[in-house]
C-alpha cells in the first residue's frame, strides 16, 4: 500500500509539473525566485549595478538587456569554473534557470499572484553584531572625478592599535556605493604607506593591482559588489590585528560621468574569548617559485607555472589569484606525495580583472606535508585582448603598477589537526541563522531519477558519497508545486549502494536525507 501511494504521489507531481509547463512560468513563482539569489545583491538601490532588480516592474523593464546578459553568461558575473571546485556563496545560474528566464520573458513577461511572491533576500548584518570595536575611517573625503574612467587608490588609515588584537569579524562598509567597485585591504607596519600617502597631493596615493610596495601584508579583507559587507570567521578562528599597524583600503571606483565623492570605512570586531586558530592570508605562489623568468613578450599568449611543496600539513579555507589586464584563464591545484590524485582548488576560464576575489570553500581542504601546488597562468599580450593597456602591444614584465603584470596566488589556511576535512565553514552567526528546510526524496530507493521536493528556495544541493565526494549536482527546474521547489537529479550513472542529499542555505547547512540508489 505505502508504495502505490508513493507510485501515486509521484505521478500527481509529473502531472502537476506538465500542467505548469504547458500554462508557463510566471514572474512570482518561476523568475524572481532566480533573480533575488543571483542578481539582487548588486541590482539595487545604492549598490554598484546600473539599474535595481527588486521587483516586477523593475525585472520587466529591463527584461531586454537581461535575456542578452544570462544567455551570453556575461550575468550573473562568477570567474571560478563551477564544474572544477566549488565554494560559498556562488552566483551561477544553470541551463534550466536561464531557460526558465528566456521562456519567461519571450511569453510577454506574466507575472502571477503577487501575493505569493518570495521574501528578497537580507544582505547586510553588520547590525547582527551590534556596535564595532573598531571604526577605521578614510582621514577626508575623496572625490572621483567624472571623467568616466576607473581610479585606483590606496588609502592609509593608522589603527592606533597598542597591542595585537585578534578579530572575529570584519565589514567594509563602502562610503558611495555607485563609485566604489571594490576594496582591498592589507596591513602595513613598516611605515612604506605612509611616504606613498604624503608624495601624493590627493587623499591616498594612487595604486594599480596592488599596494607599491612586497611588504605589505595583502588581502587582510577584501569587499566586492554582490557579497555581503560584514565577514566573519568560522568559530574558533580568526585574523590578528597587528599593533602600530596602519590599515591600507585599495579603492578601486567605477567610472562615472558626473563627480563623486566617498569616505569608505572598515569596521572591526574583536574576538570575545582567546581565539584557537589564526588564519593567515599570503601569496603562497609567488615569484619566487615561477618556472623562468617573467616576461610576457609583445604579440605573444604565454603560459606561466609555478610550483611548490608544502612542508607542512595545512588546511586551506580559501583561495584568490591574482592577475591585471593580460590574464587570459588560471588553474590551481594540488597533487599529494605518492599519489595520482589531483586536489582541484580553483580554474577560471575567462580572466577578468576587474572581477576577482578571495573564493571560500564550503568545507576545510586538507593539503597534505609533501603535497606540490602547482599553478598555471595564461596571458594574451595581443592586440585581440581588448584590455591590452598597450597599442602596439610591448613587452611585459612583473610589477605593481598599471603599466605592468603580477602572477599571484593567495591562500587563506590553517595549521591541520586531525579531523578538519570534516568542519563545514559556517561561521557562529551562520550556525545561529540557518534555517532548516524539510525535503523528501521521490522515489527512494531510486533507479534512474530522484525528485528532491523542498518547501523553498536552497542555495545549493548536491548528492554525496559515503566517502563525502559529491558525485551528482542535481539540475535545477526550479518548478513550484504548491508551496515547494521540485529538482529534479539523474542518478542511473552512480552504482548501487547508500547516499546523501544535502540542501545548503544561503546561510549555511540546513538539511540531509540518506538516498539508496539500486
Amino acid at each position: 500500500m505505502a508504495k502505490f501511494h508513493t507510485v501515486r504521489l509521484f505521478l500527481l507531481l509529473v502531472f502537476m509539473a506538465f500542467n505548469h509547463l504547458v500554462w508557463g512560468q510566471t514572474y512570482v513563482e518561476d523568475v524572481a525566485p532566480i533573480i533575488y539569489n543571483n542578481c539582487t545583491s548588486c541590482h539595487r538601490s545604492g549598490n554598484i549595478a546600473p539599474f535595481s532588480l527588486t521587483g516586477y516592474e523593475e525585472v520587466k523593464a529591463f527584461s531586454t538587456s537581461i535575456r542578452g546578459s544570462v544567455l551570453s553568461r556575461e550575468m550573473p558575473p562568477w570567474p571560478p569554473d563551477p564544474s572544477y571546485s566549488r565554494f560559498q556563496h556562488e552566483r551561477t545560474l544553470t541551463d534550466v534557470q536561464i531557460q526558465t528566464i528566456v521562456s519567461w520573458i519571450d511569453k510577454g513577461m506574466p507575472q502571477g499572484d503577487p501575493s505569493k511572491e518570495p521574501a528578497k533576500p537580507k544582505y547586510d548584518e553588520i547590525e547582527d553584531l551590534g556596535t564595532p570595536d573598531l571604526v577605521l575611517k578614510m582621514k577626508t573625503a575623496y572625490t572621483h572625478k567624472g571623467t568616466g574612467t576607473d581610479m585606483y587608490r590606496v588609502m592609509v588609515v593608522p589603527t592606533g592599535l597598542k597591542e595585537d588584537k585578534m578579530i572575529k569579524a570584519i565589514a567594509v562598509v563602502p562610503g558611495n556605493r555607485d563609485i566604489v567597485h571594490h576594496v582591498i585591504t592589507a596591513l602595513d607596519t613598516t611605515g612604506q604607506a605612509r611616504i606613498l600617502d604624503a608624495a601624493d597631493p590627493l587623499e591616498g596615493y594612487e595604486q594599480y593591482g596592488g599596494f607599491g610596495f612586497q611588504t605589505a601584508t595583502n588581502n587582510f579583507h577584501n569587499w566586492v559588489p554582490g557579497a555581503s559587507f560584514l565577514t566573519t570567521f568560522p568559530k574558533n578562528m580568526g585574523k590578528v590585528l597587528f599593533k602600530n599597524t596602519d590599515l591600507l583600503m585599495q579603492m578601486h571606483y567605477a567610472p562615472s560621468n558626473s563627480d563623486a565623492t566617498d569616505q569608505s570605512m572598515v569596521y572591526i570586531y574583536y574576538a570575545d574569548e582567546p581565539t584557537e586558530r589564526t588564519i593567515v592570508t599570503q601569496p603562497v605562489i609567488n615569484p619566487l617559485f615561477l618556472n623562468e623568468e617573467f616576461l610576457i613578450p609583445a604579440n605573444t599568449v604565454k603560459t606561466f607555472r609555478a610550483d611548490l611543496t608544502i612542508p607542512r600539513d595545512i588546511s586551506l579555507l580559501g583561495v584568490a589569484p591574482h592577475a591585471h589586464n593580460l590574464g587570459k584563464s588560471f588553474e590551481v591545484y594540488a597533487i599529494p606525495p605518492r599519489s595520482n590524485d589531483t586536489i582541484k582548488l580553483i580554474r577560471i576560464n575567462e580572466w577578468d580583472f576587474h572581477w576577482q576575489g578571495q573564493y571560500n570553500f564550503n568545507k576545510l581542504i586538507k593539503i597534505p606535508r609533501g603535497s606540490k601546488l602547482y599553478a598555471k597562468a595564461v596571458y594574451d599580450n595581443t592586440e585581440a585582448n581588448h584590455h591590452n593597456p598597450n597599442s602596439p602591444p610591448k613587452d611585459m614584465r612583473w610589477g605593481e603598477s598599471t603599466s605592468e603584470e603580477m602572477f599571484l596566488v593567495y591562500f587563506s589556511y590553517i595549521p591541520y589537526k586531525a579531523g578538519d576535512e570534516d568542519i563545514e565553514l559556517v561561521t557562529s552567526i551562520q550556525e545561529n541563522q540557518a534555517e532548516k528546510i524539510r525535503m523528501n526524496l521521490f522515489p527512494n530507493p531510486a533507479q534512474t531519477q530522484v525528485l528532491i521536493q523542498v518547501e523553498s528556495v536552497p542555495q545549493r544541493v548536491e548528492v554525496v558519497d559515503m566517502l563525502g565526494q559529491v558525485v551528482s549536482v542535481p539540475t535545477w527546474e526550479q518548478q513550484r508545486i504548491g508551496n515547494t521547489y521540485q529538482i529534479s537529479s539523474n542518478v542511473s550513472t552512480l552504482t548501487n549502494g547508500l547516499y546523501e542529499v544535502r540542501i545548503l542555505t544561503e546561510k549555511g547547512q540546513a538539511s540531509r536525507k540518506m538516498l539508496i540508489v539500486r
